[in-house]
């Protein structure tokens, strides 16, 4: 077992190829909504520094983040991760219920409050060390070590175990091979075609006063897990290393 955890062996080539092709092939076809949420991140954000009542709305969302700090993240995470979009399956999946999976979604709120408060650590720890100013240089920054350094670890990382361990009936042979293939064949099918909504939605993110960071955030995190639901019901078969596997990096 332990010569499996620390098994450093190159993947076979292809491996990664072959490992992203249904994550991409998956959101190709939900191209359109993918810009949409884009977009309309990128109108609010210009909205918020040109429309006063626009940055007057904000400021009512960063008084309360400033009020209840952890606190707000906290709920928001959960709000994002679980009840957004089970409401959305129960409105638009036939036969969903959700007492029946009561307990998973328990777990999944616990996994999606402790993401929130961890990101929002990142945030306030991010502001400390490189600024709280908007610049290009400051965004720049912060955008490359929260998805180049956080998201690949931390991020992505614990999505990949948590959501397939919770599958797998938190069984640890799932943890058999656990090393750099491991790392390719389940991370990087998530991390890859993600980048290309989160490196931009997180620019966004860092391009708003910190009070407002967060918030936006959330509301990424849930259009990122109403469009994993809508891609999950789009593919008969949803493959375990999918992007399904890990609402959000």
């Amino acid at each position: 077992m332990i010569d499996n955890v620390i098994e450093v062996q190159p993947p076979p080539r292809g491996v990664i190829a072959a490992s992203l092709t249904p994550a991409i092939e998956s959101l190709r076809r939900v191209r359109f909504p993918f810009v949409l949420i884009l977009i309309c991140g990128i109108a609010f954000v210009v909205g918020y520094y040109t429309v006063p009542r626009i940055a007057a709305a904000c400021q009512v969302i960063a008084d309360l983040k400033a009020r209840f700090g952890y606190g707000f993240s906290a709920v928001g995470g959960f709000v994002a991760g679980v009840i957004v979009p089970e409401t959305f399956k129960r409105l638009t999946i036939a036969g969903h219920r959700i007492l029946p999976r009561f307990g998973e979604l328990l777990m999944d709120g616990l996994y999606f409050i402790f993401m929130a408060v961890l990101v929002d650590t990142l945030y306030r720890w991010l502001g400390w060390q490189f600024g709280y100013d908007t610049s290009f240089r400051t965004v720049a920054t912060k955008t490359l070590v929260d998805q180049f350094i956080f998201t690949p670890t931390l991020g992505t990382g614990i999505a990949a175990i948590y959501f397939p361990l919770r599958k797998a009936n938190w069984d640890m042979r799932f943890f058999n091979g656990f090393g750099l293939r491991w790392y390719v064949r389940t991370v990087m099918p998530i991390l890859l075609p993600a980048w290309l909504f989160w490196i931009p939605a997180v620019a966004l993110t860092y391009s708003l006063p910190p009070l407002l960071q967060m918030p936006f955030s959330l509301c990424a995190t849930a259009a990122w897990s109403l469009l994993m639901i809508v891609i999950a019901k789009r593919e008969v078969t949803v493959p375990a290393t999918s992007l399904t596997a890990a609402p959000a990096p």
